[in-house]
């Protein structure tokens, strides 16, 4: 295993993986590779991936495979959260309705109880962004451009938490950064398990491994050492805002149960909490990592 390469990514250690990434599935401008990098999750894909000469690294979203002429450079595991405007009704989605809701069911009040029309979804629109979604309902052949359920996309995650903090009733998928932290916004909780509930991590659906291959090849790796670089930037970013959102989710429980929760301020968005360090803020307001893939 290339140490270079390695990096710092977690590795496999007894089936257990210690770093937490908000799913990496969506960038806002393309990496650009000299060589190719291949997005796979299936071993069909893996295979087809093997044929191209050209594919320099593999991302794949599942299990570890061995995948031959290729060295397993590490892993992560990624949650997908799910978002809605935080005047919203809706608070939880089971992996059942959430599946009728992405193809596209009129039955509003079978997968929404409560609600008086059907919410809106928005995505961030990379199209790796919208086969994710399709894995995680385990529908691998899904799409939601094919999908009966209009999806409004955004190529800026900025974007895509502006316009869903003024959108009351909205499904949010795909979003991560600094604007997963919009104060006007909510995660949701699946099959009734927020995603940083204690042993969540275990039990959240929609979570996934996402395992880094490189061909092993002789010569100038400096491509693959950036990608690396740049997936492990990504992971610090994302740790931080985890950080903040379990923080904020601890805050809003708290006032729940005290019962004043108006006399809890909510912290403006240029105050960063204390209990993030200078680095951890300067992380999360820089987004020029989510620039590349």
């Amino acid at each position: 295993m290339n140490p270079k390469a390695q990096g710092n990514l977690t590795k496999h250690n007894e089936g257990k993986l210690v770093r937490t990434a908000l799913s990496t599935a969506g960038h806002e401008k393309p990496f650009p590779p000299p060589k190719t990098i291949q997005n796979s999750f299936s071993r069909d894909e893996i295979r087809k991936s093997l044929n191209n000469p050209d594919v320099d690294l593999i991302v794949h979203h599942g299990p570890r495979e061995e995948i031959p002429g290729f060295d397993h450079l590490g892993s992560h595991r990624e949650i997908s959260i799910l978002f809605s405007n935080r005047m919203s009704e809706i608070s939880d989605i089971s992996v059942d309705r959430l599946v009728l809701f992405l193809k596209g069911s009129a039955e509003t009040h079978r997968i929404f109880p409560g609600a008086a029309i059907m919410p809106k979804l928005f995505c961030h629109g990379d199209s790796i962004n919208l086969r994710v979604l399709g894995y995680l309902i385990q529908q691998p052949n899904f799409s939601l451009t094919r999908s009966a359920r209009a999806v409004e996309t955004f190529t800026s995650y900025k974007d895509l938490a502006y316009e869903a903090s003024k959108t009351s009733d909205v499904i949010v998928a795909g979003l991560r950064g600094e604007g997963a932290l919009t104060k006007d916004l909510k995660m949701l909780k699946v099959n009734g398990v927020s995603p940083f509930d204690s042993g969540g991590q275990c039990e959240y659906p929609l979570q996934y491994l996402v395992h880094i291959y490189a061909r092993l090849v002789e010569g100038d790796h400096s491509f693959r050492n950036e990608f690396i670089r740049n997936v492990e930037k990504r992971i610090e970013i994302d740790e931080a805002v985890i950080k903040k959102l379990i923080y904020q989710q601890q805050q809003l429980s708290q006032a729940k149960k005290s019962s004043i929760s108006s006399q809890i301020q909510p912290e403006g968005e240029d105050s960063p909490p204390s209990y993030l360090s200078r680095y951890e803020r300067d992380l999360i307001q820089d987004d020029s990592y989510f620039h590349t893939r």
